[in-house]
């Protein structure tokens, strides 16, 4: 079969039911023709990922094409395309939000070394005294806190990442990882105001 005359309805399908609704046929053939309809995805992402964002650099648009096939190997995701009106479309979408986070993700971390550099060429100051005294104490009381806590508040500030990305990622509903979260932000501010007193 040749999939670079599929449409993306047709394509999609084809790879949610070889990723989740295929029976185990083993076999040069089966295997084959799976390598071929992942390879015609990977294709077409890397044809959305060159033509759509090409000012940024290629192994940066390398990561994002890789980081877009790692998610639609996740089944809601995958289900979510392929139920898609438009699964073309969608997947360009996800691809424009990867980009999106990609380059926030790498500006975010551009300054922040910048900023330690800076820091730490300046002259000590009785405020970077302060900071560095409330960054060895965060540290302690963030290591109190349950996984889930300490990867919850890391993804949100962290990562950047906002509650529905987190939600989706650990496969929980939107409310309780908002509730959660609030209650880990509470907990660790507890936590602080209890060791200033």
């Amino acid at each position: 079969m040749n999939y670079a005359t599929l449409p993306w309805k047709d394509l999609t399908s084809t790879l949610y039911q070889d990723r989740f609704l295929r029976e185990v046929r083993p076999g040069p053939d089966h295997e084959l023709d799976s390598a071929r309809v992942w390879t015609e995805a990977a294709r077409r992402i890397k044809n959305i990922t060159r033509h759509g964002f090409r000012s940024i650099p290629p192994q940066d648009r390398e990561d994002i094409e890789q980081r877009i096939l790692v998610k639609l190997l996740d089944e809601p995701t995958l289900r979510a395309a392929a139920g898609a009106t438009a699964p073309g479309i969608y997947i360009a979408h996800m691809i424009r939000n990867e980009a999106f986070d990609f380059v926030r993700r790498k500006l975010r971390d551009e300054q922040l070394a910048t900023e330690l550099c800076h820091d730490h060429n300046a002259a000590p100051s009785s405020t970077t005294a302060w900071s560095n005294e409330l960054h060895d104490r965060l540290d302690i009381e963030f290591t109190t806190l349950t996984t889930v806590e300490r990867t919850l508040l890391l993804s949100k500030f962290a990562d950047g990442m906002g509650i529905a990305e987190i939600a989706a990622e650990m496969v929980l509903p939107y409310s309780t990882v908002a509730k959660r979260l609030v209650r880990a932000i509470a907990k660790l501010r507890t936590r602080l105001q209890q060791a200033d007193a």
